[in-house]
């Protein structure tokens, strides 16, 4: 064996090494050159984003549970992991067009949902909107959103759920006040009954 060969064999051994050592590092969720990290998605044909660490899985529950009594906005859950998770309707929560309902034909049930309109996917939040989950019509995987370019919403419609617009038209939701306007509601319907006893 040569010195050249034994060099070569070092050289080999340092790039592999200092190539585990990139793979072993955690992905990082801070901002990168292309923007924070959002989890995006579709529903009701608009297109969605949530911060990564707002998120925390997804799943695909094997069934979901109506829930008799309950708003419109939040009437399915399922359980995961020991909890109950609310599906939250964000189609009815922010008043947009469902193109299954607006068809005319009527809508085929599979699995609790109309066919063709959910995916059956849950995305299930994190802090401070744990309990919650999205059933998006699709997943469109994570994506880099410049949070600095975000053209403003009209908080009259969407109640300040949506932080802003992203220059692709996205709309990058607030978990925070996702939580929030599911708290006032649930309040707010609370406070009816209570008045009547």
């Amino acid at each position: 064996m040569s010195n050249q060969d034994l060099s070569e064999g070092d050289d080999l051994a340092a790039i592999f090494e200092q190539r585990a050592r990139e793979l072993a590092r955690p992905a990082s969720l801070s901002k990168t050159s292309t923007g924070t990290p959002h989890l995006c998605f579709v529903v009701a044909g608009a297109r969605f984003a949530l911060e990564l660490p707002a998120v925390y899985t997804v799943v695909r529950p094997p069934w979901l549970t109506r829930i008799p009594c309950t708003p419109a906005h939040l009437e399915r859950a399922f359980s995961h992991r020991g909890r109950i998770i609310g599906v939250l309707d964000i189609a009815h929560l922010l008043r947009l067009d469902r193109p299954m309902e607006r068809s005319g034909s009527p809508a085929r049930i599979v699995n609790g949902a109309r066919a063709g309109e959910r995916s059956g996917t849950i995305i299930v939040l994190a802090e401070p909107a744990a309990g919650l989950g999205i059933e998006p019509t699709r997943l469109d995987g994570v994506a880099g959103i410049d949070l600095s370019r975000l053209d403003t919403a009209s908080s009259e419609t969407d109640f300040g759920l949506i932080r802003g617009i992203a220059p692709d038209l996205t709309l990058v939701l607030s978990a925070e006040q996702l939580a929030n306007r599911v708290r006032s509601l649930a309040a707010a319907s609370q406070k009816p009954s209570e008045s009547r006893a």
